[in-house]
């Protein structure tokens, strides 16, 4: 009888990843799913770690039903703390009469004598006031949108550039 050993085998390679893209990496739309995927089961792992030490409500249990209770409870808190907090009490109908004549006057002294004999003067003082009031809060709503864009494009070239630039490079218009 001969004994013959068995031969050492190699071990078989891996087979080759499935390439993402033909450059062979995570584009910028993909990273940025795959972050919005791990913010879901960063919340859904929060979500179910409050449930059970809230409810005891283990892990591996479906928990639909006891989440809309959560939620009720929240919104049940939520409501109630708003509703503690102390609101501001109108005018009397005497301090707004009273406050009304005073910016009026308060306007025809500015405006001059001829003031007095326009009928609508009234009307278009409260227009000029809410056009100047409103203008403040579009300018400032304008504002943070432009900002709140600007800082985005900011984050997501920080994040997600350096691998979108090899593929199409801006191109930005000469002056």
């Amino acid at each position: 009888m001969s004994t013959a050993e068995p031969e050492p085998s190699t071990p078989e390679p891996p087979p080759p990843l499935i390439p993402l893209r033909k450059e062979g990496y995570f584009g910028g739309v993909e990273l940025l799913a795959a972050d919005a995927r791990v913010a879901w089961l960063f919340a859904d792992e929060a979500r179910r770690r409050m449930m059970e030490r809230l409810l005891g409500i283990s892990r591996v249990d479906k928990s639909g039903l006891e989440t809309l209770i959560v939620l009720g409870l929240l919104a049940g808190a939520t409501q109630r703390r708003v509703q503690s907090v102390r609101r501001p009490k109108p005018p009397t109908p005497i301090g707004a009469m009273f406050g009304i004549g005073l910016v009026k006057e308060a306007a025809y002294g500015v405006a001059g004598p001829a003031a007095r004999e326009s009928p609508y003067f009234g009307t278009l003082l409260a227009f000029a006031l809410m056009g100047a009031t409103a203008r403040v809060g579009i300018r400032a709503s304008t504002r943070g949108i432009r900002r709140l864009s600007h800082q985005a494009r900011y984050e997501f070239d920080h994040r997600y550039g350096h691998m979108i630039r090899p593929n199409r490079p801006r191109v930005r218009p000469q002056p």
